[in-house]
């Protein structure tokens, strides 16, 4: 039991180094997705309305998508693993929850097993950008949601401009 609370603060330690050294890279991360977003779905809805034959536009496009494809993939994978990771942390105080059910209330094991379930719940660690969200994959529809908006801000600029220019 105490090499399991070892780990389990071990673990708890390796969470919190990673919060401190790449919180802020992980929302720089979030803010350069989203803007790959908005870019490539403005070049191919401005190729769209322009002349998709120029190769100028076929090649922003080309590009503009493989770099999109890479950010993503990066983005995703940071936030599904991390996310993964807190949630076996939870599975893991649920069974420590379950374990104590099924023991005697008398029993000198029930003593050490409530001891290490409130020692995993009160260091219980998540993900975080040094701490202003969590890193879950609730920031996968955060992100979805603020590229929506501001392509619709992009579409407006786009049309206004497009009609200014005579296209």
């Amino acid at each position: 039991m105490r090499a399991l609370t070892r780990d389990y603060r071990i673990l708890g330690e390796t969470i919190d180094i990673y919060n401190d050294l790449f919180g802020y890279q992980l929302m720089l991360i979030m803010l350069h997705c989203g803007l790959e977003v908005i870019s490539a779905l403005n070049i191919a809805l401005a190729s769209i309305i322009i002349d998709a034959a120029n190769p100028l536009y076929y090649n922003m496009f080309l590009w503009s998508t493989t770099l999109l494809m890479f950010s993503l993939y990066n983005f995703l994978t940071i936030v599904l693993k991390s996310d993964a990771t807190t949630q076996e942390a939870q599975k893991f105080l649920d069974i420590c929850v379950k374990i104590q059910d099924q023991f005697k209330m008398d029993s000198k094991q029930i003593d050490v097993i409530t001891k290490f379930t409130n020692y995993s719940q009160r260091f219980f660690r998540e993900f975080s950008a040094r701490g202003y969200f969590k890193i879950n994959k609730g920031i996968i529809f955060s992100l979805i949601g603020n590229v929506t908006a501001y392509l619709i801000i992009v579409m407006q600029f786009n049309e206004s401009y497009f009609r200014k220019i005579g296209v």
